[in-house]
């Protein structure tokens, strides 16, 4: 289960593992979003969430047949239950897989809080 609130782009993600997801500015209108998940492990990972319309544009625009980033996660639209959602299914696939958040996301470090 989670809870969220939010407090100046800092959304608690309350669940057995994570602290909170943070964005450096407010979704929405975009194609893609930046984002940092904190553990309570006190570890730190970065992300971007993509729709799949804004690889295709990217690609298109950059005239490549593919789109490698590391931190990429592909969502429906570029929404807050979205990315929670694929967030979710990261910590569930690195606690119950043989892998890890670093799979999913850039580890950053350690998160020292707000």
């Amino acid at each position: 289960m989670r809870e969220f609130t939010d407090f100046d782009n800092i959304y608690v993600f309350i669940n057995k593992y994570a602290v909170s997801i943070q964005f450096p500015y407010e979704i929405g209108g975009y194609g893609n979003v930046d984002f940092f998940l904190n553990m309570k492990d006190g570890s730190s990972y970065a992300f971007t969430a993509f729709t799949v319309i804004e690889v295709n544009k990217i690609m298109i625009s950059e005239g490549v047949s593919h789109f490698v980033i590391p931190g990429m996660i592909i969502v429906k639209d570029i929404s807050y239950e979205s990315i929670f959602s694929a967030i979710e299914e990261c910590i569930r696939l690195s606690y119950t897989g043989n892998c890890s958040l670093a799979h999913f996301g850039v580890i950053q470090g350690k998160y020292s809080g707000r």
